[in-house]
Order: structure tokens, then sequence, then C-alpha cells
């Protein structure tokens, strides 16, 4: 899913800070959730609107940019 929505010609993106289970340590940490978003009916484009989700430890550009390589790549 992360694929198709990210292979899109218009593309929204957006990273949340969300709790997540810490093991061992008997609480949370903070995460982030990676929000990838196309809707392509408000720009007469073909498809429907789809989201995917991704998620990493920190905010650090990699995990971005691993996620958008395959765009880039296109």
């Amino acid at each position: 899913m992360l694929s198709t929505v990210i292979s899109s010609p218009v593309l929204l993106a957006d990273d949340t800070r969300l709790p997540v289970l810490d093991p061992g340590r008997g609480r949370t940490k903070t995460g982030r959730l990676w929000c990838y978003a196309v809707d392509p009916p408000p720009w007469k484009g073909p498809g429907h609107p789809a989201v995917a989700h991704a998620d990493s430890e920190d905010r650090k550009a990699d995990h971005a940019e691993v996620h958008l390589a395959t765009r880039s790549a296109s």
C-alpha cells in the first residue's frame, strides 16, 4: 500500500508523535507515525483516495528518505 500511495503524482505527507510500548521498561516512549496520503479527485486525477502509514523511533530525515526512495526513482 505504501508504494502505491507514494507513486502518486500528488502526495500529502505528515509525521505525528505517539506513545509506543517500550518492552522491558514497563512504560511507553515516543515514536513517530509517518502518514502519506493521495486524494486525486480534487485535482481531476485517476484513482481513489488512499492513506498509508509507516512508523519509526524518531523524526530523523533518514526515515522519510527511505520511504520516499522509490518515488524519486520513478
